[in-house]
């Protein structure tokens, strides 16, 4: 360890290239959360389209007409669960 020189040499031509962005133009995922919010995005997007085509089945093939003011049970939320308290036990 007496010598505190070194040897490496740095090729220019690689130190300032472009960022490899290959990838990116594909559109293919570096990472797996990358990969967790495409597919989740497509399933958000598969969903709104399925949920555009039920309407649109509602209203052409079997003649329903869409009613103002109505509020689907789908967009409600569910009731949280209350969490169940202990009760001492008060006995023999």
């Amino acid at each position: 360890m007496g010598d505190a020189q070194h040897t490496l040499l740095l090729n220019d031509e690689h130190v300032n290239a472009a960022a490899n962005d290959t990838l990116d133009k594909l559109g293919i995922a570096k990472n797996s959360r990358e990969e967790k919010i495409r597919a989740r995005d497509a399933k958000l997007k598969q969903d709104a389209e399925n949920a555009q085509m039920a309407k649109l089945y509602r209203e052409h093939i079997l003649g329903e007409k869409p009613v103002e003011g109505l509020v689907s049970i789908h967009s409600i939320a569910p009731a949280k669960p209350v969490p169940a308290t202990e009760e001492p036990v008060m006995g023999d």
